[in-house]
């Protein structure tokens, strides 16, 4: 399907790295949205949309008026995202190989895995309030910790794999793992790495 999502980027001035950090994806899956190599779906369309700030139609509308949006729109601002969407691919792979098997793991298709992780990120947003007298950090760890055992689960049962009789027990020991990583990852600030890394 066609779509205006390198218009619209290019019209907000955003590099696709920035582009990539404001929708919740690893800056190499962009290339694959633009394209239309991706088919957008309305996960997709709703994270761009909600991202811009534009209608959900101007997505995919081939007469939209993407410069006079974005003449009277402001850049948006660029913020470190809510967790590293490349460590939340690792982590969910490294996830679905301990628990569902490495050869489970690698048939994950690249738009599965994407999809889990704008998902996950979508769901561990910390900017959805937490309920009274909850601390910021803790609202977030948990929905962290939550979310990879929901994406693991959700995953594997997809696969129809044969989950083992204390499969919960052992998927929430092993997703602390991955919440570890995904934390230090996500702690990381990327303007710090050296040029070419």
């Amino acid at each position: 399907m066609s779509n205006n999502i390198q218009e619209l980027r290019l019209a907000f001035l955003l590099s696709p790295r920035e582009f990539a950090r404001l929708i919740g994806v690893y800056p190499d899956y962009v290339s694959r949205l633009e394209s239309g190599e991706r088919p957008l779906t309305d996960l997709w369309i709703d994270a761009i949309a909600k991202a811009l700030d534009v209608p959900r139609a101007m997505i995919t509308d081939p007469d939209a008026k993407i410069d006079a949006k974005a003449c009277h729109a402001h850049r948006p601002t660029i913020t470190a995202p809510v967790l590293c969407p490349i460590a939340a691919r690792y982590g969910v792979l490294a996830l679905v190989a301990k628990m569902g098997g490495l050869r489970r793991a690698e048939a994950l298709d690249e738009d599965k895995l994407a999809d889990a992780v704008q998902n996950l990120v979508a769901y561990v947003d910390d900017r959805t309030p937490g309920l009274p007298g909850e601390h910021k950090e803790d609202v977030r760890a948990n929905r962290l910790l939550k979310g990879l055992q929901i994406t693991a689960l959700t995953i594997l049962q997809s696969c129809e794999a044969d989950l083992p009789e204390d499969f919960h027990r052992q998927l929430e020991i092993a997703a602390r793992g991955a919440h570890a990583l995904l934390e230090a990852f996500s702690n990381v600030d990327e303007t710090a790495q050296l040029p070419g890394i």
